[in-house]
């Protein structure tokens, strides 16, 4: 049947060889029979040999309106990733002032490839051009699909804004400013007006904008990106929340430390921040904090640990614990160490050197003023605030060892820190309030607002720099979160790098083709269009049992899994490759699938080989031995019990020989428990 369809095919593209029909002439209810042929190629299994008359037709007459419709639509169906010939197609029926066909051609790709971003776009033009309202519903589409298209994001959150919906206003203009700045440099423009919207819309989310002042720094510009939290600054002076406000403003001059402006503006909002306390003016003379010729962060530090020493603060002294300063009397201060070591006088100069400021919810004033009782009933109920008190007591800047080092056994004893840590680090991965250090990944910090699942991750990602621990994360970020979030495809893209251009095929690059892959399948709208084939990449693997050992996975990754499954999907010669592969790899399902797939022989050829050559593949042996005995195969394969028990103590003999001498002892080890346990 299939071989009538080809023929008629076939002949359908002679006869619009010879009678040349005009474009013109060409309906809608063309293109709905020729649908009908494209079904029953489906249907009759014959799609790649109609494709190929196509292909070949194409070859020499490259506008065939039946050839192209054919081929493209039958290349959408295969699933492949060139849209030429569908291209070619729409491009002539616009040509030539067809706009119905246009638009049915249009739907009909998206009917078969609903993230196919030339059939939106075009389609999109078509609707906007005649005020259809559909127009809108593409361009939502488009902008999941297309994570380059910034000037429809942009309209689309106007439209959002317009109508009242905020929150998707604000998704929106999110995503338009990341697209933006991935385009450089001549988008500058439309990033610093979008910025202003943000900054009127959501100033309080603070970390979003700091997400985004790294971007450009990194991107475009540090100095552009300096001011642009100009404006941010603005806010918080305005709304008096000075410590942000002092925030940005040393972040401001970490980029151009010379900056006069945030220089004044930083020692306007010390005075507002400290407007109480009583040596005030004194140091922000002595620090020299408004002479320009002076280091600002070395003024600025000075500055900090003087403003730190006045009555009712809480200072450190490594002798004699927690204080609490009682007077400060021009140069002298006098501080209360507690009844143990009394009341102690000192200059502030001393002070500066011996003295450590600590905020009165630190967690050490609080072991030092509060009920032992107390707080070990707040900790063990409360452990999201004990997880903030201990985090912000170091600056913000906090690891789980410092943690338990705060709780242990002054706090918890080390029992009730087995259930209490375990809890706590779900707490640590899951509260939006709390973050990673963009800069080292065991570092903890405590978000002022909450931010969304996908910054949380796309932060971890950025403090990581482990390869597979990263791949963890994107992997979590796909089952976890929204991968139409731009932050996903800035993850995404880290790997698609390492398949652009390489040298040779890493664990890395293999890790990197699984990955993409996979997320490829997963979500359509971000398929890579890979340059080479799994077994190209294949060919170039020096050892893939090394590879194999080499591709790390983690908790929410499968790449050996995955590596196994490319090798027997798309390798030709997967059995000669599963066999050399077994005595590394030794999974039951790589045997089950040989068998099944009616390679038993080489299954039995490789059981008996490994018996034979016992001291390269022991724990092949092994493993045959202790499950595969009793199988049918296995017994047919020939190899008799007492060669089988020989052959264990042959290699029991040889992994004593190893350990005595101290040659991988764990391995070793290993084999001999195994041994003795069969």
């Amino acid at each position: 049947m299939s071989e009538v369809l080809v023929k008629s095919v076939q002949d359908m593209l002679n006869e619009e060889k010879w009678t040349r029909a005009a474009i013109s002439n060409y309906s809608k209810n063309n293109f709905i029979e020729l649908a009908d042929i494209v079904e029953k190629a489906i249907s009759e299994n014959c799609v790649d040999e109609v494709k190929a008359v196509c292909d070949e037709h194409l070859s020499h007459t490259k506008n065939s309106i039946i050839a192209l419709y054919f081929s493209g639509m039958l290349a959408l169906k295969k699933g492949t990733l060139d849209n030429s010939a569908l291209i070619t197609l729409v491009d002539i029926f616009q040509d030539n002032h067809k706009p119905n066909i246009v638009t049915y051609l249009c739907e009909s790709i998206l009917e078969r490839d609903p993230s196919n971003k030339f059939a939106l776009r075009t389609l999109a033009t078509a609707y906007r051009e005649e005020g259809n309202e559909r127009v809108w519903e593409i361009y939502e589409t488009l902008v999941k699909v297309d994570y380059e298209e910034a000037d429809v994001t942009k309209l689309l959150a106007e439209r959002a804004e317009k109508n009242g919906d905020m929150e998707t206003a604000i998704d929106y203009y999110k995503k338009a400013i990341h697209r933006y700045i991935n385009d450089g440099i001549n988008s500058m423009n439309q990033i610093k007006e979008l910025w202003t919207k943000l900054v009127s819309l959501i100033p309080e989310e603070i970390d979003f904008f700091y997400l985004v002042q790294r971007k450009i720094a990194k991107g475009i510009s540090a100095d552009k990106s300096a001011v642009l939290m100009q404006e941010l600054y603005e806010y918080y002076k305005k709304e008096a929340k000075w410590d942000t406000a002092i925030d940005i403003l040393k972040l401001v001059l970490s980029i151009d430390d010379k900056d006069i402006w945030a220089r004044r503006e930083i020692v306007e909002c010390f005075r507002n921040k400290y407007a109480d306390h009583s040596q005030l003016e004194d140091y922000i003379r002595d620090s020299n904090l408004t002479q320009n010729w002076r280091n600002i962060f070395e003024a600025i530090s000075d500055f900090e640990k003087h403003i730190a020493f006045d009555a009712k603060n809480f200072v450190f002294h490594r002798s004699w614990g927690v204080g609490i300063i009682r007077k400060v009397s021009g140069d002298q201060i006098t501080i209360n160490f507690g009844k143990k070591h009394g009341i102690h006088e000192m200059s502030l100069k001393m002070a500066i050197t011996a003295l450590q400021p600590l905020s009165k919810d630190h967690i050490w004033v609080l072991k030092a003023t509060m009920k032992k009782e107390e707080l070990v009933k707040k900790v063990k109920d409360d452990k999201i605030w004990a997880l903030k008190t201990i985090i912000r007591s170091f600056n913000n800047n906090c690891d789980f060892k410092r943690i338990k080092a705060e709780l242990v056994p002054s706090i918890l004893t080390p029992g009730e820190w087995t259930s209490w840590s375990t809890n706590a680090r779900r707490i640590l991965e899951t509260d939006a309030s709390f973050g990673i250090n963009p800069n080292d990944i065991n570092m903890y910090m405590v978000r002022e607002h909450q931010i969304s699942q996908e910054e949380k991750l796309s932060n971890e990602f950025k403090a990581q720099k482990q390869f597979f621990a990263r791949i963890d994360i994107l992997m979590k970020f796909a089952q976890k979160a929204d991968t139409d979030s731009e932050l996903f495809a800035d993850m995404f893209a880290y790997f698609t790098g390492y398949l652009k251009s390489f040298s040779s095929v890493t664990e890395q690059v293999m890790a990197s083709y699984l990955v993409v892959r996979k997320i490829s399948a997963q979500c359509p709208h971000l398929a890579y269009n890979f340059k080479y084939t799994f077994a190209q990449l294949f060919d170039e693997i020096e050892d893939p049992k090394k590879m194999y050992l080499d591709l790390k996975d983690t908790k929410n990754t499968s790449l050996r899994k995955d590596y196994l499954q490319c090798i027997r999907t798309l390798l030709p010669n997967w059995v000669d490759v599963y066999v050399k592969l077994f005595p590394t790899v030794l999974q039951q399902d790589m045997l089950d699938q040989l068998i099944s797939s009616g390679h038993e022989d080489a299954v039995k050829k490789l059981a008996v080989d490994s018996f034979e050559d016992y001291k390269l593949y022991r724990e092949a042996v092994i493993y045959f031995f202790k499950e595969c005995k009793d199988e049918q195969w296995f017994k047919d394969a020939g190899i008799s019990y007492e060669k089988q028990l020989i052959t264990l103590i042959h290699i029991l003999d040889l992994v004593y020989r190893e350990i005595e001498n101290h040659v991988d002892t764990t391995e070793n080890r290993k084999m001999d428990r195994q041994i003795n346990l069969l």
